[in-house]
């Protein structure tokens, strides 16, 4: 220090130390805080600065207070300084407070866990001595408040510790944030991704700069966070130079993130849409990237991992230097058994389907050999935009899915196997293109998987043949690398070449969705709760089953598929009892009747065809039964992305009114208004209430709406709504919504404001409870039950169970009572999964399927429309016309319901509606979307029904045209996919769907006469009117609209649907007005010359 130069004060550094501060720019948001960056903690604690301070001070021991500085006591050395106590210093040196001892608790606080030490630290004995000592309370607090600012934690360099650990910080601890977005760059199921800068040396690096650095921040989910902590600690031991390595972990009370490198090149979709000269050098580089990434996944596969989420967005670009690195391995799985092809559910779920392979339609198989497919994609999109195929990749980027099942069996997407042949007539022989091509389209794009002992020539490659392969071509110096001119080789535009076989492949497609059942286990679950069910249910199950004598039938149960029976008392003919899998049919009458199961002893061999499975069920509202409800929804809560993620829980979704059913010391039952602000998990009652006597109905009213928020005696509810709260406390659930007690009855105001929020009750509940056997709400739906017959069959060491079959999800649930109120279709749909309580077993329904208490799982096409957790996504899966099956078919269900009060008929799929035409991307109205409106208006009245105008209010008149304007049962008309030219049909609406308050009107400009009087005979069966009452024979000449008509034949076959209209003589507004009375399929010559002239039909 020059000698001229006074030495500094403690204001002095005081003032440098505030110009060293940083501003801690949190992605999260909060309040905006300041820290000082662990570069500038060196800079300010030097030995000049230390030095110039302390002999202002402190004459004796210099040299002992610069050491305890320097060694460990920097930020003790800052906070004394900054907050003006430096006569402290000497006594925090002698009682051993360093900078590992932070943080300083306020006066009677609860010492937190360090941000800068493992969190098993805690202040020592003597620290807390020493704070209680002091004289002056204010500096201890001033000293616990000013200390954040030094406290910013310096993460571990684990390029050096090759570990990863996750800091614990407290909230107060400033985040070492100097920039961010704050906005999230990328959003996932589990996680959302954010962009900062970071200081290098509070990363443990030695470079003063700024780190950019990607916060991957876990939404409040914990054991994911451990989950992904845990698998990178083993990743970390690959050190792979394609595999991106994470910077750090930390938690608090609030966030949970993992660090990650920032890449300014973006990701490999962004890496072609940049402008590049496709010359020989790049090919050689991009070729040994190939074989990089692909090494990179066989590394994965070697210690049993699965990404399971490979696509471009996931190949991160690190610049020419560094090249492309795989990245969000967050998704992966660990293999606990190290098996090539596991026949079992995983918890790795997907969200990207273009890259999906075959088997993630199979619920119980989810493999590595998905990454091999998943990777064969992304080779075939990079092959196409070294070749400079442009027209190919247009192509390709069409294509939801890479595969399609046709006619039962999944294959290449078509477009997908044009391309790759056309791509082959252009590539030379002999070059890197040809080899790579090979690879992609013999090996890496191959539907079927070689399984356990095949050869792996059988299947599928797996990721060491991969790897293998594409290293050999990145290698091989014979194979040519010269880039191939594309545009001089060959039409370029191969947009009719390149199209799909079957362009909308309507016929094969509406064949998919059929009404079948078909079941299957997830044997992960299945052993799960068969490990925790008690002991005494299993005996149970042994000693209740009886073994009958040894016969021939045994037998032949065990070593074949047919199994002859007598097929009645007194005849002595002979029918077949066909095996499918673990189910005995009757096959004449394809009827289902006999179960197998297997033995739980594990020493027993087990047989492949008989299912794990529970013969004798848990008895109703037991322990054991509320145990397996618990574990279910756990198991879907982990793995069928079927839960409401709680970032997406807004707070006007909560419904107005709930019941709080207490704690288990205060079990008090009460009403409580959530002022649609308080966030719970909650669950929905789905109940028949019966026709009841007023006296036995049990509801909330203005007159009582008070008792009921003081408390609800438990004794006082009617038998279903104890057997709702029995199971919802099963369950771990503080809260339960029921109609009829959290909405006002006998309140026009109070049913209007809740009657629009039914769709967000259900969707945003927990799950919802169906009490679908039940009559009314004193009846209950927890019952006792007669167990099914078992049979215990065993030959030598073989032993299984034979039980009668029960799982029949079609009568126990869709035929019961509770399914024919009209309000129940909507309640079930929107429900993210609901628990079935039957009088045979519990069922539980979700986007995964339908668990049955016996462990099988069921899965229907139709049934899992409805039980689509994000209704209606599920009906994405299907062309348009598997999309207009769906509809139909909810629309042909739904009119068989009934409501107590029929004009409800136009609300009560309202919710159902809006969310198919949000899905369909169309306009809709009064069930009718604009997208396929042909299709929507060729319903009929349901032949062997009656359909009787429902008297509507004024008000909320429903148009002729649709079939709410009636009660009764409707079908469609059959008319072939693909084969029709439709007309062109709008729709004059007031666009107010949510009220259903205004009339839409539709204009057509396709008309013409039906010729009753030439063949009425021909035409009469053809027709159906809407009203039962209607006759055909009334007139010679019927005005109808064309709707469309074959696009094939002649005047004899060519068919053309119509409905037939009525003029309206109540309208008078200078055009003509009309009404739909009818609808039919006629030949050409039953109609006379079709003009075109507007017509408007209300």
């Amino acid at each position: 220090m020059d000698a001229s130069q006074e030495p500094p004060t403690q204001a002095d550094f005081k003032t440098r130390i505030e110009n060293n501060l940083v501003a801690c720019v949190s992605p999260f948001g909060g309040m905006v805080s300041k820290f000082l960056p662990q570069s500038n903690i060196a800079d300010l604690t030097s030995t000049d600065r230390v030095m110039q301070i302390l002999t202002v001070y402190y004459e004796l021991l210099l040299t002992d207070l610069l050491g305890y500085i320097q060694n460990g006591a920097a930020r003790v050395f800052l906070l004394l300084v900054y907050t003006g106590n430096l006569n402290l210093i000497h006594d925090f040196m002698s009682h051993g407070f360093l900078d590992e001892h932070f943080p300083i608790p306020l006066d009677d606080e609860q010492p937190l866990a360090s941000s800068l030490i493992p969190p098993e630290t805690t202040l020592l004995p003597q620290h807390r001595e020493f704070f209680s000592h002091l004289s002056d309370k204010n500096v201890l607090d001033r000293l616990a408040i000013k200390q954040w600012i030094f406290l910013a934690p310096v993460f571990p360099n684990q390029e050096i510790t090759r570990r990863l650990d996750i800091q614990r910080l407290d909230t107060r601890c400033p985040l070492p944030f100097t920039s961010s977005n704050q906005s999230s760059i990328g959003t996932g199921g589990f996680s959302v991704v954010y962009r900062v800068d970071v200081p290098r040396r509070n990363l443990g690096r030695e470079e003063d700069k700024n780190l950019a650095v990607a916060v991957k921040k876990f939404h409040e989910l914990p054991l994911y966070f451990g989950k992904e902590v845990k698998m990178w600690q083993d990743l970390l031991a690959l050190k792979n130079d394609h595999l991106i390595q994470p910077l750090a972990a930390f938690e608090n009370e609030n966030h949970r993130c993992i660090l990650f490198p920032w890449y300014e090149g973006g990701n490999l979709r962004d890496y072609w849409k940049t402008e590049r000269e496709k010359n020989k050098e790049l090919i050689d580089w991009t070729l040994a990237q190939m074989a990089g990434l692909c090494e990179c996944l066989q590394k994965l596969w070697d210690i049993n991992c699965r990404h399971g989420d490979l696509k471009p967005e996931n190949i991160l670009y690190a610049g020419k230097g560094k090249g492309f690195l795989i990245a969000d391995v967050g998704l992966s799985k660990i293999h606990v058994e190290a098996t090539d092809v596991r026949y079992k559910s995983t918890s790795t779920r997907s969200a990207t389907t273009r890259y999906e392979a075959p088997e993630f339609e199979e619920p119980h198989v989810k493999s590595r050999d998905c990454d091999t497919w998943s990777m064969g994609i992304l080779l075939l999109e990079w092959l196409v935009w070294l070749l400079g195929y442009t027209e190919g990749t247009n192509i390709l980027n069409k294509i939801e899915r890479f595969w399609q099942v046709d006619l039962g069996s999944p294959k290449v997407d078509t477009r997908c196997e044009d391309v790759m042949d056309y791509m082959r007539n252009q590539i030379p022989k002999g070059h890197s293109f040809e080899h790579i091509l090979n690879l992609i389209q013999k090996r890496l794009l191959v539907i079927r998987r070689a399984k356990a002992g095949e050869s792996r020539k059988d299947g599928r490659a797996k990721a060491t043949e991969l790897s293998e392969k594409m290293c050999e071509i990145a290698k091989t110096s014979n194979y040519s690398r010269e880039p191939i001119p594309w545009k001089m080789v060959g039409d370029s535009s191969l947009s009719q070449q390149s199209a799909p076989r079957y362009p909308d492949r309507y016929d094969q497609v509406g064949k998919r969705v059929d009404d079948t059942w078909r079941s299957n286990l997830d044997n992960d679950f299945v052993h799960q709760i068969l490990n925790r069910l008690h002991g005494d249910l299993l005996k149970a199950i042994s000693s209740k089953a009886i073994t009958p004598g040894s016969c021939e039938t045994i037998d032949l149960l065990f070593s074949g598929f047919q199994i002859p029976y007598n097929v009645g008392v007194k005849s002595t003919s002979v029918g077949r009892l066909i095996r499918q899998h673990s189910t005995i049919i009757d096959e004449a009458s394809s009827v289902r009747l006999v179960s197998i199961y297997r033995d739980f002893d594990s020493k027993v061999e087990m047989l492949d065809f008989a299912q794990p499975g529970l013969p004798l069920l848990p008895k109703p509202g037991s322990a054991e039964q509320l145990s397996f409800i618990r574990e279910w929804l756990s198991n879907c809560d982990q793995t069928h992305q079927c839960k409401l993620p709680r970032s997406r829980r807004n707070k006007p979704e909560m419904p107005m009114r709930l019941l709080d059913l207490g704690e288990c010391t205060q079990p008090t039952i009460s009403l409580i208004n959530t002022y649609g602000q308080l966030d719970f998990n909650y669950v929905a009652l789905s109940h028949c209430w019966g026709k009841l006597p007023e006296n036995l109905r049990f509801f909330t009213s203005r007159e009582n709406i008070r008792h009921r928020e003081k408390g609800i005696e438990f004794c006082e509810l009617p038998r279903t709504f104890q057997d709702a709260v029995t199971v919802t406390r099963g369950i771990g659930i503080r809260y339960l919504w029921i109609d009829s007690l959290c909405i006002i009855q006998q309140d026009e105001e109070d049913w209007k404001i809740n009657a629009g929020t039914m769709e967000a009750v259900f969707s945003s509940s927990y799950c919802t409870i169906a009490a679908s056997s039940t009559n009314s709400c004193i009846e209950g739906f927890i019952h006792d039950r007669i167990d099914r017959p078992c049979v215990r069959v065993q030959k030598g060491d073989k032993k299984v169970y034979l039980c009668k079959h029960i799982d029949d999800f079609h009568h126990d649930v869709e035929q019961a009572i509770l399914n024919t109120r009209g309000w129940v279709l909507q309640e079930r749909a929107l429900s993210r999964r609901t628990i079935h309580f039957t009088a045979n077993q519990v069922y539980l329904e979700c986007g995964d399927g339908i668990q049955c208490e016996t462990l099988a799982i069921l899965h229907n096409p139709k049934a899992e429309f409805l039980g689509d957790p994000h209704f209606p996504k599920f009906a994405l899966r299907y062309f348009r016309d598997g999309r207009i099956i769906l509809f139909q078919s909810l629309y042909e269900l739904y009119s068989k319901l009934a409501f107590s009060v029929p004009t409800d008929r136009s609300m009560g799929i309202i919710g159902l509606e809006r969310r198919l035409a949000k899905t369909f991307q169309t306009r809709s109205d009064y069930g009718v979307f604009q997208r396929y409106v042909g299709r929507s208006l060729i319903w009929k009245r349901k032949l062997a029904g009656k359909l009787m105008r429902i008297k509507y209010p004024d008000d909320r008149a429903i148009p002729s045209w649709s079939w709410m304007a009636y009660g009764g049962e409707i079908s469609y008309i059959s008319a072939p996919f693909g084969r029709i030219s439709w007309n062109k049909i709008q729709f004059r609406s007031s666009g107010r769907m949510v009220t259903r308050n205004q009339r839409s009107i539709i204009k057509v400009t396709t008309v013409g006469h039906i010729k009753m009087g030439d063949y009425r005979d021909e035409i009469s069966p053809r027709l159906v009117f809407d009203e039962y009452d209607r006759s055909a024979s009334e007139c010679d000449i019927l005005p109808c609209v064309v709707l469309g008509n074959d696009k094939d034949g002649d005047a004899n076959t060519r068919c053309y649907y119509v409905i037939i209209i009525q003029r309206d003589p109540q309208v008078r507004l200078g055009y003509p007005m009309y009404n739909r009375v009818g609808v039919g399929s006629l030949l050409e010559r039953h109609i006379s010359v079709i003009t075109q002239e507007i017509v408007w039909i209300r």
